[in-house]
């Protein structure tokens, strides 16, 4: 008995279920072995990218490497400039000595100038008292002469 009622005849044998199954399980390794390749092919196709992606950064961290180099280089100018420009600048308390030996220089002579000016201020007046007194004199000697005449 292959396991069927005598009413109903289904036409399964063991030798139709084992082709179906067979046909099943070929049917469902084919969709596998194609999913599979799907897979291998984004994988190979992943792969690329990324290498494509790691060129691309590589090549843009030489640019930046490049550009730190440069941006180094010229903060190295600039440092060895500015050094060179500080030796060439007088110390603070070098500067302050020199400013206040130049500032006791000019108050003596400025204390000179006044002192040539006080001087030659009194002779001018001592001139003209002077040259007044001998006025004085003189006007009055034309007027004694004026009378006596």
């Amino acid at each position: 008995m292959s396991g069927e009622t005598r009413g109903q005849v289904s036409g399964w044998t063991v030798d139709t279920l084992r082709a179906y199954l067979q046909a099943l399980i070929d049917e469902r390794n084919t969709r596998y072995e194609q999913r599979f390749a799907g897979v291998i092919e984004a994988q190979r196709v992943a792969k690329e990218a990324v290498g494509t992606a790691l060129l691309a950064q590589e090549v843009l961290v030489q640019r930046a490497e490049g550009v730190n180099e440069k941006r180094f280089d010229q903060f190295s100018t600039a440092r060895r400039t500015s050094d060179a420009a500080a030796l060439l600048m007088m110390p603070r308390i070098e500067a302050e000595q020199r400013y206040n030996a130049l500032n006791e220089k000019i108050s003596e002579m400025a204390a000179r100038i006044d002192r040539n000016e006080g001087r030659s201020g009194g002779l001018s007046a001592g001139w003209g008292y002077l040259i007044g007194a001998i006025g004085a004199v003189g006007g009055a000697i034309g007027i004694v002469f004026a009378l006596l005449r």
